[in-house]
């Protein structure tokens, strides 16, 4: 099979009010300005950041609050056993060491070959699976959990931008302030005050 014709991305738009796939399934991530979906004859309100499962054949409905953001995947069924077929046991344990790893580590290591030396393999290697596994590098894993720790301490603490640069394990503040403009589109002292 094709992987090609077998999973599509597309941004949401307030073009899509609606669709139903007899074939494909769908994972919709509503980022903001959805206000509701409709799936069969079943309403749901959506929160930012919701995510939602479509199985084929289930008719969905949009509506929205604003202009939308978020994506929808989807694939067919086929492509999703193929994907969990392919992925043997040894894999999904090595990706799963590996997240726990950097959920443990992440303000000491920022390296894949940091982990990979903890897991006794190659980075090449490590980056490979995640990479097969879950569709990202292994370094994006590392990074988004540095994002997701630096924009809870920004909102959510009083310390200054040094001080969450410094727990992160950035020794100069520079960097981890280059880091965060480069990931979130800002710098983090302009992040604290949206």
């Amino acid at each position: 099979m094709n992987i090609d014709k077998s999973i599509g991305i597309r941004k949401f738009d307030r073009k899509l009010s609606g669709y139903s796939h007899e074939d494909l399934c769908s994972i919709m991530w509503m980022k903001s300005g959805v206000r509701s979906v409709r799936i069969d004859h079943e309403r749901f309100t959506v929160q930012p950041n919701s995510i939602c499962f479509i199985i084929p054949g289930q008719r969905v409905t949009i509506a929205y609050d604003s202009n939308p953001s978020g994506w929808i995947l989807t694939f067919s069924k086929e492509f999703f056993i193929r994907q969990t077929s392919e992925n043997n046991t040894h894999q999904v344990h090595m990706i799963s060491t590996f997240k726990d790893l950097v959920a443990r580590h992440y303000t000491k290591y920022h390296r894949v070959s940091d982990y990979a030396g903890m897991m006794n393999i190659s980075p090449k290697y490590l980056n490979q699976v995640v990479k097969k596994v879950m569709g990202v590098t292994a370094r994006s894993i590392i990074q988004e959990q540095l994002i997701i720790h630096a924009r809870r301490d920004l909102k959510f603490s009083n310390d200054s931008v040094k001080q969450i640069a410094f727990r992160l394990g950035y020794a100069e503040p520079f960097h981890f302030s280059s880091f965060f403009k480069k990931k979130v589109g800002c710098s983090p002292s302009d992040y604290r005050l949206q």
